[in-house]
């Protein structure tokens, strides 16, 4: 069962909300930031390093220039800067395919015939068009059209 958060999380990442309308801009960079190599973020917003989400988003906030009143850092306008840039597709984000067992269920073998499913007469049978309804390639006939002559337009 998801809790609260983590569906308002969801939800951002898949930027199915305005973030302007987000209550809680700073637990989707949460989740963006464990989704995430550090270093792509680091390169990508010009930081020195990071520890935590909340030193990321304060070192965002100050490169940005997003203070608020007295010189406080505005974390959440800095949240809503990361969250755009992740659903403008700046901020890059991939993931591998899942690792395959060898031994999972996956048998080969030669197999001598073809199965019914692959008998020619057996699908012709119930066939009601003219090459089905043919005995064999000697009742065809073969008609021959000359190539047709040119046209005379006056």
């Amino acid at each position: 069962m998801l809790k609260s958060g983590e569906n308002d999380t969801s939800i951002a990442l898949r930027n199915c909300k305005r973030i302007e309308k987000l209550d809680d801009p700073i637990t989707p960079v949460k989740a963006i930031l464990k989704l995430c190599p550090a270093e792509r973020l680091i390169s990508l917003y010009k930081l020195p390093s990071f520890v935590s989400v909340d030193d990321f988003l304060q070192k965002v906030a100050t490169i940005r220039g997003k203070l608020k009143k007295g010189g406080i850092v505005d974390i959440e306008a800095a949240a809503r800067i990361v969250l755009h840039d992740w659903n403008e597709g700046k901020i890059p984000y991939y993931t591998l395919p899942p690792t395959r067992d060898p031994g999972a269920g996956l048998d080969s073998a030669i197999v001598s015939e073809f199965g019914k499913e692959f008998d020619v007469d057996e699908v012709y049978k119930g066939e009601s068009s003219f090459i089905g309804s043919l005995a064999s390639v000697e009742d065809y006939s073969h008609v021959e059209v000359p190539p047709s002559l040119p046209l005379n337009v006056d």
